[in-house]
């Protein structure tokens, strides 16, 4: 996975996950101990507690895509790039 010069190839390491679209705010909402938290943290830390050994970034993130679309629908779209399949924290 390194190229020359020992630089890793982050197209097949990197996985991004963004809140929302450029023209859409990242809401926020108060959670059950009365904190503030932005709505995809929330959702996404719940999916990764929940994530099974070896489940992938992208199947982790259609968990809270699904979550956030029950509350926020048409306002906003989280976003995934990288490689799908790449097993969440796994190793290099």
């Amino acid at each position: 996975m390194k190229r020359a010069g020992g630089i890793l190839d982050a197209s097949r390491v990197v996985t991004r996950i963004s809140a929302c679209l450029d023209p859409e705010w990242a809401n926020e909402f108060q959670a059950p101990d009365g904190k503030t938290y932005g709505f995809l943290t929330w959702n996404l830390a719940r999916a990764l507690m929940s994530a099974a050994p070896g489940q992938s970034w992208e199947s982790v993130f259609r968990s809270t895509e699904a979550s956030m679309s029950a509350t926020f629908r048409d306002r906003q779209h989280p976003r995934f790039e990288g490689v799908p399949n790449l097993p969440i924290f796994g190793a290099l």
